[in-house]
This record gives structure tokens, sequence and C-alpha cells, in this order.
């Protein structure tokens, strides 16, 4: 799992993953790519789902951007880590990935 870095509390999270195929390759995924941020203890955070933007998709093959507001109203807190999961479909086949931030 990659780590995307710190963001504070009330501020903005972001972070980037890149589908592949069955064979390791980036590939653009055929459809919406959806995602959903849990925090330390594997729950759901309150407005916890999305769907990722295509970055730069004509220079870069299937990279997509989560962004959430990282909130206390929305459960979020200071020193603690939360992993957002990505869920795509790619040559008609289900793929994923997840990166990690921490709240600052």
């Amino acid at each position: 799992m990659a780590f995307r870095g710190f963001v504070k509390l009330e501020d903005t999270a972001t972070g980037m993953w890149q589908c592949k195929d069955t064979s390791n390759v980036p590939t653009a995924a055929s459809g919406s790519v959806t995602f959903r941020v849990y925090g330390p203890t594997g729950t759901l955070m309150n407005s916890g789902t999305g769907t990722a933007t295509a970055v730069d998709a004509a220079n870069i093959t299937g990279v997509y951007m989560f962004s959430k507001q990282a909130t206390a109203a929305n459960g979020y807190e200071s020193g603690k880590i939360y992993t957002v999961f990505f869920s795509a479909t790619a040559g008609g086949q289900p793929r994923g990935g997840e990166v990690s931030f921490q709240v600052d």
C-alpha cells in the first residue's frame, strides 16, 4: 500500500492510483473508478465514498485521483491513518488498489 502523506485536519486529502490489467500493464478503466475511505478501525468514514477523476489521461494511462475533505465533522482525527480503496473494471476484470494518508 502506498502512503500518500499527511493532511491537516479540515483540509482536503488527495491521492492517486494507477489502474493495471491482469498482466500488470497500466490501462484505463472501462467505466467509473470509485473509492471508499476507511478509518483506523476499518469503519467507512462519513461521506467516505466518491468517484475518482482521471489525471492527465492524454499522457499517463489509467491514473485516477481521489479528493475528500478530512474534517472533524466527518469523523477524522489528528494522528490517525486512513485508507482509501479504489475499485474499477479493466478488460472485463475487477481491479483495485489502495493508498493511505495520515491526518496531522
